[in-house]
């Protein structure tokens, strides 16, 4: 029995292969019935989708933030100018930016280093003596010629920093500032530190009409012996340091005086009050 069996095995493996050769297969291919009564072969599974290709398809398409971060960082090594005022991407405006916020912070930091280390402060000024005449004729003759000799103290209180005088302008008022008793200049001169100098100068009025407002307001004042008056001094100097001269000034003086006519020897003021300001100019 045994034997039979083995013998029937072998010759249905047989039939197969012929049955294989007839259809035109490879040997260990499957094959299927047809439709037709007729095997066809067995198609193979398509590949699997490959996850890289998937990936550079999605990152060409699909993750543009991430190819703009890239460039944004090739660009930002390549551009040479360092921005301090804006942490960004590098242009001309930028960089334009740049240099004018680096310039304003070093304007404001030798500012800062001149004022701790030099102390500059502007001299004082103070009218010291006041003579009016010609009062007496000038009402007399309803004609303003009077005569004003002004000495005013000046004080450099700096000790690093020297004075040099361009020009000074000085002009003598009435109260209200409508009538000049007097204008004119005085020379330039040179003011060292720590150095005091007292300035003289004899102005004149300009000839002119008094009319009936300004001649009751001196006529009082010369019967009382009470006039006011104001002393205006324009002043163009020159900062100087260690020799070096380097910035410009306006300086504008400003007293109050009131003066007594009647007096005809020594000093005529009877109060005074004087301010001084001034700022750079070019």
């Amino acid at each position: 029995m045994i034997r039979e069996n083995r013998s029937s095995r072998i010759s249905v493996q047989e039939v197969h292969e012929v049955t294989e050769a007839e259809a035109g297969t490879m040997p260990g291919e499957k094959v299927y019935p047809g439709s037709n009564g007729s095997a066809t072969p067995e198609l193979s599974p398509p590949p699997a989708r490959d996850f890289y290709n998937i990936s550079i398809k999605d990152q060409v398409y699909g993750t543009a933030p991430v190819v703009s971060s890239y460039r944004n960082e090739k660009k930002r090594r390549k551009c040479k100018c360092r921005n301090p005022c804006y942490a960004g991407n590098c242009n001309p405006c930028r960089c334009c930016w740049s240099w004018l916020c680096t310039l304003l912070v070093l304007i404001v930091v030798g500012g800062v280093v001149f004022y701790l280390v030099v102390r500059p402060k502007i001299p004082d000024f103070e009218v010291t003596d006041f003579r009016l005449t010609g009062l007496d004729q000038s009402l007399t003759t309803q004609q303003l010629t009077t005569v004003s000799a002004v000495t005013i103290r000046s004080h450099n209180g700096n000790n690093r920093l020297a004075f040099d005088y361009k020009s000074l302008q000085v002009r003598v008022l009435t109260q209200n500032a409508s009538v000049s008793v007097g204008d004119g200049s005085i020379p330039p001169f040179y003011q060292g530190t720590g150095e005091t100098v007292n300035l003289v100068g004899n102005f004149k009025a300009t000839p002119m009409a008094i009319g009936k407002d300004t001649q009751a307001t001196l006529t009082k004042a010369q019967s009382t012996g009470n006039l006011a008056l104001q002393v205006n001094v324009d002043i163009k100097a020159r900062l100087e340091l260690a020799s070096a001269k380097f910035i410009k000034l306006k300086i504008k003086v400003r007293c109050s005086i009131a003066v007594n006519p009647k007096v005809t020897v020594g000093s005529q003021i009877l109060n005074k009050n004087c301010n001084y300001k001034g700022r750079p100019y070019v």
